[in-house]
């Protein structure tokens, strides 16, 4: 039987002192509309946590495979968020940022799949995300294998997108 359920949820204002980590976040299926949920990690209501040395795989479903942001804030730091799917959602197989200006550094986000949007990294709606010292390898989607961005201001530094495939180009 499938569990529905993301692993973990921030989603009462939490502040960068809200720590996740040295954890591995696996097998958890998310939600779509209208309670969007990645499998791993949601980050919701303004909630802005620090998120580091995480394995984060084998997710699947709902807004994203594994880490979901909406109106929320999260440094992303050190993680590796590989095979995850967003086999029913439309959105990022690895990380989706709806409204949310993350900071990612020093990640791994290969392998990870969705429908539609980014397979490794979905940026919507006055999303204003930087990535650094990342690499973006491996991830399929409709548009936009490794990057699909809506963004309003993406700032990439020092960031490898590799080997991402995308059924329309993108």
């Amino acid at each position: 039987d499938v569990e529905d359920g993301c692993v973990v949820t921030f989603e009462n204002y939490e502040t960068s002192s809200a720590i996740l980590g040295g954890l591995s976040i696996r097998e958890g299926w998310g939600a779509t509309y209208p309670d969007y949920r990645a499998g791993g990690i949601s980050c919701l209501n303004f909630s802005s946590p620090t998120l580091k040395d995480l394995d984060i795989y084998g997710n699947n479903y709902g807004a994203s495979g594994g880490i979901y942001c909406e109106y929320s804030d999260p440094l992303i730091m050190n993680c590796h968020v590989h095979d995850n799917r967003g086999y029913v959602a439309i959105y990022g197989g690895g990380v989706t940022l709806y409204q949310s200006d993350a900071h990612i550094i020093n990640c791994l986000i290969e392998d990870n799949y969705t429908s539609i949007y980014g397979g490794g990294i979905c940026v919507f709606s006055l999303s204003d995300p930087v990535i650094e010292n990342t690499v973006i390898r491996g991830n399929h989607a409709e548009s936009g294998g490794g990057i699909y961005a809506q963004a309003y201001n993406l700032t990439l530094n020092n960031v490898l997108i590799e080997e991402n495939d995308a059924d329309e180009g993108g």
